[in-house]
């Protein structure tokens, strides 16, 4: 921890004390990590809208500068389960608070003069984005009682929601007006802000009895699994899957990921306990997480263009109507935590996956001549889905471990969504290119080549209607959870 942090420790540790046993505590806790949950999100869909302006500014090409957020997600990735084992060794306070520093440091990208220096302090940055999303839902977890843990991971959904709906159109008002440097340096105020009031406010974890070696070769492995299967979902589509380089990729991910499972198999420390998959509670909890991102992603990469393509709005409106699903996971997100709480996770989780499959099913009904208020609608029902699933999952997910492993699952979790994210990109972009054709080909360069408007209507309509099929099985997989009881936290228990 920098000496900085250490000063703000000693400075307020009565305050702390005193603060600790009050129920206000747990919401500042809250508080502290919902900053973080919501400038991580907003940061992604900032740097996202600034990368035309940073190329032509850079003299860099599209091809280089889509680096700046995809090694920020590969290495996010790659780190995100070292960082949890980490913080479940020397504490999750000390992990938050380097992480609050590191991602300062590296909102520098502003300044930087060239692509090169850019990229550095970018990566810097995903090391510092790491390190909170490996530890925001673990300090939650561990700052709430049983009883309230869905409400306050609900909350946090919803800032994290909320980050994401903000991030495009904040992007746009600070390019606006100070140019694309800015969306990096909205960063400071969030990381410093994050930073001071971790090392305040936050109690320090409580000291082992006894020192864990940390699995070094484990971390590696996995690192290496995940950065090929990410390379794997992202690039095999354009290579094709047959390809030399797509085939060498995946025998390098079975080398590393089989590596890894005889390590963790052997070791007495291992980075990641594979015993906590013998739960069904945590392993079908994070597969039908999985399933919740994919299908997210089929909408998010295939609805700007039908918006565009077939109902021809305006980026603005584009950017507009994209807004119901964040808005409504926003808004319903702390009722659906609270609802957890109250009856179990059965009910919530098996009803939000039922409705983004309805909602999918709706999407993929869309025509030449639906109106904005029918997108609207299914959007907002999606959005509605997601938001009775995604927080009563985790909460499930967090009380099916004990205190001990709360930090390797939050960054297990956050893994979990980003590799589902990238799958769900990869399909819907292969599908969709299979069963569409030229019109594939024209929605994503120029209008010069001849587009088939039915032909796209009928691609769109088929990737729908897989998404709604992927929110069948994860009804069903739902409810075989259910029958292995309502999750009982061991969040108390060492």
């Amino acid at each position: 921890m920098s000496l900085p942090a250490l000063n703000l420790e000693k400075r307020y540790a009565g305050l702390r004390e005193e603060l600790h046993p009050k129920p206000a505590y747990r919401w500042i806790v809250l508080a502290v990590a919902a900053i973080s949950a919501f400038g991580n999100m907003m940061s992604a869909g900032i740097v996202s809208v600034a990368l035309p302006y940073m190329a032509a500014d850079l003299h860099v090409g599209i091809n280089r500068v889509q680096l700046v957020v995809s090694l920020f997600l590969l290495l996010i990735s790659a780190l995100l389960p070292m960082f949890g084992r980490l913080s479940d060794q020397i504490g999750r306070k000390r992990v938050f608070t380097m992480g609050c520093v590191l991602y300062t440091l590296g909102a520098s990208a502003g300044f930087a003069g060239n692509f090169p220096l850019l990229l550095a302090f970018r990566l810097v940055q995903a090391v510092g984005g790491g390190m909170l999303m490996a530890t925001n839902m673990a300090l939650v977890t561990l700052a709430f009682p049983v009883e309230e843990r869905g409400r306050g991971l609900g909350l946090l959904s919803s800032m994290a929601a909320a980050g994401t709906m903000s991030g495009p159109a904040a992007g746009g008002l600070l390019i606006a007006a100070f140019g694309w440097r800015s969306v990096f340096w909205i960063n400071f105020p969030i990381g410093i802000i994050g930073g001071v009031l971790a090392a305040a406010l936050l109690m320090p974890d409580e000291r082992k009895s006894r020192h864990e070696p940390f699995d070094y070769p484990g971390a590696a492995s996995f690192g290496a699994f995940v950065v090929l299967l990410l390379v794997i979902l992202s690039e095999a589509p354009a290579w094709g899957w047959g390809s030399p380089r797509a085939l060498a990729a995946m025998a390098a991910a079975a080398l590393a990921v089989g590596s890894f499972l005889w390590r963790e198999g052997r070791t007495k420390a291992p980075m990641i306990d594979l015993s906590l998959f013998r739960s069904p509670v945590f392993a079908l909890g994070n597969v039908t997480g999985f399933l919740l991102y994919v299908i997210q992603y089929f909408n998010i990469i295939l609805m700007p263009f039908y918006l565009k393509r077939i109902l021809g709005y305006s980026p603005a409106a584009v950017g507009l109507l994209m807004v119901p699903t964040p808005l409504m996971t926003t808004v319903t997100s702390p009722l659906a935590g609270w609802m957890s709480d109250r009856i179990g996770y059965m009910v919530p989780t098996t009803l939000g996956m039922g409705l983004m499959g309805a909602a999918m099913f709706l999407i993929g009904g869309l025509g030449a001549h639906s109106t904005s208020w029918a997108v609207i609608a299914r959007l907002g029902l999606l959005g509605l889905g997601i938001a009775f699933f995604n927080s009563p999952n985790n909460s499930s997910i967090m009380g099916a471990v004990p205190r001990t492993k709360v930090g390797i699952t939050s960054s297990l979790i956050a893994t979990v969504r980003n590799i589902g994210q990238m799958a769900g990109t990869a399909m819907a972009a292969s599908l969709f290119a299979a069963w569409a054709g030229a019109a594939a080909a024209a929605t994503a360069t120029s209008a010069a080549i001849a587009f088939d408007q039915g032909l796209f209507l009928s691609a769109f309509t088929k990737v729908f209607r897989v998404g709604a099929l992927l929110g069948l099985v994860g009804v069903v997989v739902s409810l075989v959870r259910s029958g292995h009881g309502k999750s009982r936290s061991l969040v108390n228990h060492q």
